[in-house]
């Protein structure tokens, strides 16, 4: 191949045999793939001009070049394009973005970049109430449940935790997702505060943690019981009933008091008058 002396551009055309008897050959476009012949008055006067390609035309490039290792763009069946902003765009499913696609290409063409998402996978090691550090709690007020999750991943990246509990248990969870960027090997203690907001009896329920990474995959999953306790204030809107009959409500009381109050004096008032009737009887007969 011969290049130009002033700007060291490829010229179109090269020496065929051996010298002295070698002679000049045009090229044909295609032989320069990425730019195109500025011709001059003359045969020798040829000039590979760089242009930029788009993106269709380096895949059209690289299918006429190496047949033989063609690669299927649409592995999963799910559709490609070529965006807006000219970049190869490849649909898959969320189980198969680890997968890694390898495309060979011409360092001299273009730049390519590889990216392969940093995936997590934190286990739970320990789970458990702050106030009785077990996995049962009886919460009054409020608890702490705490979860030790350790990251298997051979990278650091980003584990995050999911609290759940039954829609029909008055409690709230805060905070109500947490997550953390977390290395190989490292355990994480995550918190979450569980408060009772009122139960008008005691009941039972569970709190369940789910663990995913950021392609949402679950990695793993842990729960914790717990009691809830009515407070006093909800057990003393409902009081007791008293079954004893009218002997036992105040009002009868104070009705059955007044009443023997009232015939008390008014037999000690009879009493009275008699004897001093009785009394004056007798002086009379004297």
């Amino acid at each position: 191949m011969q290049c130009w002396s002033d700007d060291k551009s490829p010229a179109h055309w090269f020496y065929r045999g051996i010298e002295p008897a070698a002679y000049s050959v045009l090229v044909s476009d295609g032989d320069f793939p990425g730019s195109f012949r500025s011709d001059g008055p003359n045969w020798w006067d040829e000039r590979a001009i760089p242009v930029s390609a788009e993106v269709s035309d380096l895949i059209k490039y690289l299918n006429e070049t190496f047949p033989a290792n063609n690669q299927k763009l649409d592995l999963w069946n799910n559709g490609w394009e070529i965006t807006r902003d000219n970049k190869l765009r490849i649909y898959m499913p969320i189980d198969a973005a680890s997968s890694l696609i390898s495309i060979e290409i011409s360092s001299e063409l273009a730049d390519s970049v590889v990216y392969q998402p940093i995936v997590a996978n934190g286990i739970v090691k320990q789970a458990f109430w702050d106030s009785t550090k077990t996995s049962k709690s009886i919460i009054k007020d409020e608890d702490v449940a705490v979860i030790k999750i350790k990251q298997y991943a051979t990278r650091s990246s980003k584990i995050t935790v999911s609290p759940s509990v039954p829609a029909n248990i008055p409690v709230s969870v805060l905070p109500q997702m947490d997550s953390a960027i977390v290395d190989p090997d490292a355990t994480h203690t995550f918190q979450f505060e569980v408060r009772n907001l009122g139960t008008q009896s005691n009941q039972s329920s569970i709190i369940t943690f789910t663990i995913t990474n950021d392609l949402g995959t679950v990695t793993d999953m842990v729960s914790l019981d717990f009691d809830l306790i009515a407070s006093e204030n909800n057990q003393q809107q409902n009081p007791p009933q008293d079954n004893t009959g009218i002997e036992g409500d105040p009002l009868w009381i104070w009705l059955l008091a007044v009443i023997s109050i009232t015939v008390a004096t008014a037999s000690a008032y009879t009493i009275y008058t008699y004897r001093y009737s009785k009394k004056a009887t007798k002086r009379k007969t004297e």
